[in-house]
């Protein structure tokens, strides 16, 4: 049987209604050292531990490279900067002071990494301060073109410095004393002179009236010396041994067989039909025509 119930205000005596309980999100777990298996690691540690493994990863002249360019931007600091305690941390004006150097001195001769490896200092105060002190003079009298480096360094040597102080970069943020971005280190005066290395080869090997093939052309600029090359190596076959008499008139031979070829090569490809005699000749008990090419190239050519 239903029954109606009158609708009202709550009775005096009677229990609150239970509120709807907010949504509180979990709080987030805590690990001890312990639970987390015992001996603790930070991240610090474990992240220059990944950037230790990858650079003794590099193959062996990737390291020379690397390792002597950053010795070099460290020692740069320790010259310009020898009183400051934070002076390796890396800074977009100390980034391009360095690289302006780097991209407006002279190349250096070959066999750098042995002289640091003999403990010879890579970075050299002497030649930073007559590089900044030409760059000086100019800006105080612009009425001449700015002073440039007649065998500058070349686009790949500028890109190997970067990559060191990116490798510089990675290790700082690591060891969390750099929170600058790479875009805040490497800006956009720096990329402008990436632009300038890569854009000034082709001006200043034309400067410099060098040729765009030189290692094309080094069997010609060789030929003067080549009776002595003849000679000595007549002189070392011209021996006892038949063995090494033998090997060395094949290594004559083969010398000017293949030079006479690229200098025969050379005037064919200059030559003209004209420069061509053909002479055809067939005898009674011949079964074919004998054609007979007759080259006559003008001295010269």
């Amino acid at each position: 049987m239903l029954t109606a119930r009158r609708v009202g205000r709550p009775r005096k005596n009677a229990a609150p209604a239970p509120a709807i309980a907010a949504a509180v999100p979990p709080s987030p777990i805590v690990w001890s050292p312990q639970e987390q298996g015992g001996a603790y690691v930070s991240e610090t540690a474990m992240q220059q531990a990944v950037s230790r493994m990858t650079a003794e990863g590099r193959p062996e002249n990737t390291k020379l490279a690397y390792e002597g360019k950053t010795a070099e931007f460290y020692q740069y600091c320790a010259s310009l900067y020898p009183n400051d305690p934070f002076r390796n941390n890396l800074e977009s004006i100390k980034v391009w002071n360095f690289m302006f150097y780097q991209c407006m001195r002279p190349k250096r001769k070959q066999g750098g990494a042995r002289k640091r490896a003999d403990g010879v200092d890579a970075f050299v105060r002497s030649d930073y301060d007559s590089v900044m002190a030409a760059y000086k003079a100019w800006f105080e009298d612009q009425s001449v073109a700015p002073p440039e480096p007649d065998d500058p360094v070349g686009k790949s040597m500028v890109a190997q410095y970067k990559a060191a102080i990116y490798h510089i970069y990675e290790d700082q943020c690591a060891k969390k004393v750099c929170s600058a971005t790479w875009d805040q280190i490497w800006l956009a005066p720096i990329k402008n002179l990436e632009i300038l290395v890569k854009e000034r080869r082709a001006s200043n090997n034309k400067k410099n009236y060098k040729e765009k093939l030189d290692h094309e052309f080094s069997p010609y600029t060789i030929v003067e010396e080549y009776p002595n090359i003849e000679a000595e190596m007549w002189e070392r076959g011209n021996g006892s041994n038949s063995r090494s008499t033998f090997a060395w008139l094949r290594h004559r031979f083969c010398l000017l067989f293949s030079t006479s070829g690229i200098l025969r090569c050379e005037s064919l490809y200059k030559a003209e039909l004209s420069d061509f005699l053909c002479l055809r000749m067939k005898l009674r008990e011949d079964p074919h025509q004998l054609s007979v090419m007759i080259m006559q190239i003008p001295l010269g050519k």
